[in-house]
């Protein structure tokens, strides 16, 4: 196996002499860039970082919230709306820290029960009730699979927890 290695010659023209030949090898100046780069890598890499976390270590930001801050914030919220957004952003980003937010909505979220029973009244008796009666639960179970009810289940607890709406 040979190894391939491509060399380029650059000619530069100067005044006082007409024909300066620069050789130069492409190879060699990958060669340093790749060097550069993984050192640079190595450098900066800290093992302590868990880059592959899923959860947000940035603890720098627990400091800006203060009581009150939250007791100025909860001041008047229903009647503001950016009193509300503020409140929702701060609650999404400690969803995704991992302290005891972040893990209490993380269990909300993989244990909500999507079971769900609809109660009618009897009317086995009268025929005319039975059929209407009928008739409705089969329009509330299309209607139930129409919007995907379990689907929606699942995203609205989590939700309610997260927002409180």
């Amino acid at each position: 196996m040979t190894e391939n290695k491509e060399d380029f010659i650059i000619t530069v023209i100067n005044d006082e002499d007409n024909a300066t030949v620069i050789e130069t090898s492409y190879e060699d100046e990958i060669s340093k860039y790749e060097n550069d780069i993984l050192l640079s890598a190595l450098k900066d890499y800290d093992s302590t970082k868990r880059q592959y976390s899923a959860y947000l270590k940035d603890k720098a930001s627990n400091d800006t919230l203060t009581i009150e801050f939250i007791d100025e914030l909860a001041n008047g919220i229903h009647s503001d709306v950016s009193k509300v957004q503020t409140a929702n952003n701060l609650i999404r980003r400690y969803i995704i820290t991992d302290d005891i937010i972040g893990k209490t909505y993380e269990s909300i979220e993989s244990n909500v029960n999507t079971n769900y029973r609809l109660s009618y009244g009897d009317y086995s008796t009268q025929r005319n009730k039975s059929k209407k009666l009928d008739d409705v639960k089969n329009t509330v179970n299309i209607f139930n699979k129409q919007i995907n009810l379990k689907q929606l289940i699942r995203e609205s607890i989590p939700l309610t927890y997260a927002e409180g709406n």
